[in-house]
């Protein structure tokens, strides 16, 4: 019974986390190498806008219908261009981790159950240290 308790996390209940550590090298090194592009060479992470003149605002995104376009800077950031393009959902992964964390949470406090003799329960564990 006490070996049903103490049960190691399994990496396949989150498959986005899998994906995403099977990624990870290969997402940093892109991403250092934008960086290294923006910060050494001076250049931008841009984004083509359609502009209106008459109304002198932007009226959409990489279009070139009506309007003359401008190129922006993008408030976009590079982790989730890399993670759309990888094919990374960024919700998912979130779910994911917190779970992944209260997984933690639930078999540190089993651990001090069977060690300590403290109550099972983490959310009790922490009230009543």
């Amino acid at each position: 019974m006490e070996e049903d308790k103490l049960k190691p996390l399994r990496v396949s209940n989150f498959p986005e986390c899998e994906k995403f550590s099977a990624l990870r090298e290969k997402m940093n090194a892109i991403g250092d190498f934008i960086e290294w592009l923006s910060y050494e060479k001076k250049f931008i992470f841009a984004k083509q806008y359609e502009w209106d003149e008459e109304e002198d605002k932007i009226i959409g995104e990489g279009t070139r219908m009506v309007h003359h376009s401008q190129l922006l800077p993008s408030p976009v950031r590079i982790e989730d261009c890399l993670a759309e393009f990888f094919g990374i959902d960024e919700n998912k992964l979130e779910v994911e981790r917190r779970a992944i964390l209260e997984e933690c949470r639930k078999a540190n406090a089993q651990t001090d159950a069977v060690v300590n003799g403290v109550p099972t329960d983490y959310k009790t564990s922490q009230k009543n240290p």
